[in-house]
């Protein structure tokens, strides 16, 4: 189950026009539901998407393996294809978390998950997302402002009960945008302490002028460091994009 869910990861090979990316997925003992991936939708767009399925074990795992294919471009929930081959839609994010919360409603699995899903636009840096109570993404400024990202709604498996919002937020060149899940901010060092979401912030702030894969492998460092040892209670997920420009 372990290896499906890994190979189920983006390749380290894969390139986005004028951008970088960078990522670490360090998988606790446990078989976890952490997903992500990004992939391309048209000549200017492109999908990404981090999840956490609820709990551990074989269980979660399926319920991830299931998601992430749901979410393939030749499925149908992200692109939108007519009777014309060459043409399809690009589906909004608010409306594939609406498909994915009917799809997966918590009495089917008896999990939830929480995800945020962009469509990222390459020529002009816009990054439109709809986030179900994930941790919120982290857009660091190259001018040392950062925002956080957290329009959407509640996780994903009340089956349809409330809408997804969606927000949209635009990257200059140089500004990162990354994401993680809760595994980072929840991962306790050897006295119990958590590592929090402002340590996380802390780091991010304390890289930002460095390149994303340099920042990434730093960070999860720095988190490691701090657990002294300990096993990881959760999977570590870490992804990062730079945005350089046309």
């Amino acid at each position: 189950a372990g290896l499906i869910q890994q190979s189920l990861l983006p390749t380290q090979e894969c390139f986005i026009d004028h951008a970088e990316t960078a990522w670490k997925f360090m998988p606790c003992q446990k078989v976890g539901g952490d997903l992500f991936n990004f992939y391309q939708l048209d000549q200017d767009h492109w999908a990404i998407y981090i999840f956490d399925v609820s709990g551990h074990g074989v269980p979660s795992a399926m319920v991830a393996v299931s998601v992430s294919q749901m979410l393939r471009p030749e499925v149908g929930l992200t692109l939108r294809r007519s009777a014309d081959p060459k043409s399809c839609e690009i589906v909004s994010p608010s409306q594939v978390l609406d498909r994915l919360d009917r799809e997966y409603p918590m009495e089917r699995f008896d999990k939830y998950f929480t995800l945020v899903y962009f469509i990222f636009n390459t020529k002009t840096g816009s990054l439109r997302y709809s986030n179900a109570a994930h941790p919120p993404p982290i857009v660091l400024r190259s001018n040392g402002s950062f925002d956080t990202l957290q329009q959407g709604g509640t996780i994903v498996g009340l089956g349809g009960l409330l809408p997804f919002e969606e927000g949209v937020i635009t990257l200059a060149p140089g500004d990162k945008l990354v994401l993680y899940t809760d595994g980072i901010t929840e991962y306790e060092n050897l006295s119990g302490k958590m590592f929090g979401q402002d340590g996380l912030l802390s780091e991010f702030q304390r890289m930002r002028a460095r390149p994303i894969t340099e920042m990434v492998d730093s960070v999860l460092a720095r988190i490691v460091e701090f657990g002294g040892g300990s096993d990881p209670q959760d999977d570590l997920t870490l992804l990062g994009l730079e945005y350089k420009g046309c």
